[in-house]
């Protein structure tokens, strides 16, 4: 089959999650025999980067003001003037990127995927900003129209239903599809995490407490760092490190904290990250506003991490279980969070087990791709090989 791909963030410049959803779709459709083509913003990392792999990218430049719908403008311009004479059997596109598309129905297209990774409905949901109420609800409408002209709508964990029921979408046009763990995790990493040890300054005996996500106010960054405050008054061998950038980062650094024990990292590549997570012994996501489940969780679950979430970040996923291989904790709720972090220690080894059995059982790319393919071939009443 002959798919374009469209989406604002790809790795390896990504911004966060989405980014990395749409390089390893790319990637496995393509290694499973289909031709697919690439719409994304441009960076010299990117170009140089994807010029080495098995599928064609056509680059949109950027601009001051890009954001998800001027950047799905664009991209069906440059469709349109660039790709107007092949045809494609399926242009799957993540959320605002496809409205254009979902809405005009070019000709040399057949069917219409859109993939819903964080809905506005949900974020208009979680948001208490009022700014932020009144930005999402302006966008909703929107959102609502091209999910409704798409074809289908591919979520990545039952909490994205919700938004699909505000939105009256049939079921039958909503498919759930588990993402999947992109890392081929290698000794190697975990001799890196040794050497991060000694960067950081953390003992061998240092039970370590990661977070990885942008440091942005639905992440909830600041409350795990108030909770942070509390657990290392408690106890003299933990140590948090918390990893990613945004506004909160320089925020929360100007406040009084203990350098040695609560560590800032910045941003950290998504290819340097699998030794940030060997050299942790527990993952925190206190997060709202997630829609589909975060990559971190499952990233951090195959490394054999115990997870403690918020009912949000958890995603009503099976890569999670509340007493099973973590805890769920209160949002907002900076004492709720430090009493989960110290009442998981002494199970992190079982738990650890639990997360990484159940990241192996439901979560690959490979599946991801080869369920996304069964969809395609659906519309179009064909079987998948």
């Amino acid at each position: 089959m002959k798919i374009c791909l469209v989406s604002q963030d790809f790795y390896p410049d990504n911004i966060g999650g989405q980014g990395i959803y749409a390089f390893q779709l790319a990637n496995k459709l393509a290694k499973r025999g289909h031709e697919v083509c690439v719409l994304t913003c441009y960076s010299q990392k990117r170009e140089k980067f994807l010029r080495k792999l098995n599928f064609n990218t056509l680059f949109i430049s950027n601009h001051p003001f890009q954001n998800p719908l001027t950047f799905g403008v664009l991209a069906f311009l440059i469709f349109k003037r660039k790709l107007k004479m092949e045809k494609f059997d399926v242009l799957h596109s993540s959320e605002l990127c496809g409205f254009l598309f979902n809405c005009l129905k070019p000709k040399n297209i057949s069917k219409f995927i859109s993939a819903s990774h964080n809905s506005y409905w949900d974020r208009w949901q979680n948001t208490k900003s009022f700014l932020g109420k009144l930005k999402y609800r302006m966008i909703m409408p929107l959102e609502k129209s091209t999910f409704s002209r798409a074809d289908r709508i591919v979520i990545g964990s039952e909490i994205e239903e919700k938004a699909m029921e505000a939105y009256k979408i049939p079921n039958s046009k909503v498919k759930l599809i588990y993402y999947g763990v992109g890392f081929d995790f290698k000794i190697k990493d975990k001799k890196k995490a040794a050497d991060l040890k000694k960067k950081y300054k953390i003992p061998k005996e240092g039970k370590v407490i990661l977070y990885v996500a942008r440091m942005v106010e639905r992440k909830k960054p600041h409350i795990l760092f108030e909770a942070a405050k509390k657990a290392i008054r408690r106890r003299k061998d933990l140590y948090f490190l918390l990893v990613g950038d945004g506004p909160y980062l320089k925020r929360l650094k100007r406040l009084k904290y203990d350098k040695q024990r609560i560590i800032f990292t910045g941003k950290i590549s998504y290819e340097k990250l699998p030794p940030f997570y060997f050299l942790s012994d527990i993952f925190v996501l206190p997060s709202v506003g997630e829609g589909s489940i975060s990559l971190t969780v499952l990233e951090a679950a195959s490394v054999g991490l115990p997870l403690i979430l918020t009912s949000d970040s958890a995603g009503n996923c099976p890569i999670f279980k509340n007493g099973y291989n973590g805890f769920l904790t209160k949002v907002d709720d900076v004492e709720d969070l430090c009493e989960k972090i110290l009442k998981v220690l002494p199970f992190v080894k079982k738990m650890g087990r639990r997360s990484h059995s159940l990241a192996e059982k439901y979560f690959t790319w490979n599946y991801h791709a080869k369920s996304l393919e069964t969809i395609y071939r659906e519309l179009f009443n064909t079987k998948v090989s």
